[in-house]
């Protein structure tokens, strides 16, 4: 059964691209937004980490994230210090970068049988903080 699984999986996602690049050259370019660059400032932070939901489990990090929005000014010093170093960096820990795209199926009504319809969403897995 699992070489199954490997031989429809190996055709479906091993295939040519049909899509003709010329058309992608002819997109209309998005203006570039250079305050995008800056590196985040302790406000931003702080507001970030209040606008994280409460009582949720925790990630692969096992830090819940009341850590993060009652931790302090010690707290969002350190983690303003981590960001602000990476950003200068441009070196993004590969932990960082980890996604599990899972399949979240939903019954979607409206349509003239009820079907359950599956939606992509990436998950960050954040395994890392360097001390």
């Amino acid at each position: 059964m699992l070489s199954g699984w490997a031989e429809h999986l190996q055709e479906l996602l091993n295939q040519d691209n049909p899509v003709d690049q010329s058309i992608a050259d002819q997109l209309p370019q998005l203006p570039i937004i250079s305050e995008l660059d800056t590196i985040p400032s302790t406000e931003e932070i702080s507001a970030a980490a209040n606008n994280l939901k409460s009582n949720k489990a925790p990630g692969p990090d096992c830090i819940p994230a009341e850590i993060f929005k009652y931790g302090g000014n010690l707290l969002l010093r350190r983690l303003h210090s981590i960001i602000s170093n990476v950003w200068a960096s441009n070196i993004v820990f590969t932990q960082w970068k980890d996604a599990s795209i899972i399949m979240i199926y939903k019954k979607v009504t409206g349509l003239s049988v009820a079907t359950a319809v599956a939606f992509p969403y990436s998950l960050s897995l954040v395994n890392y903080l360097p001390v």
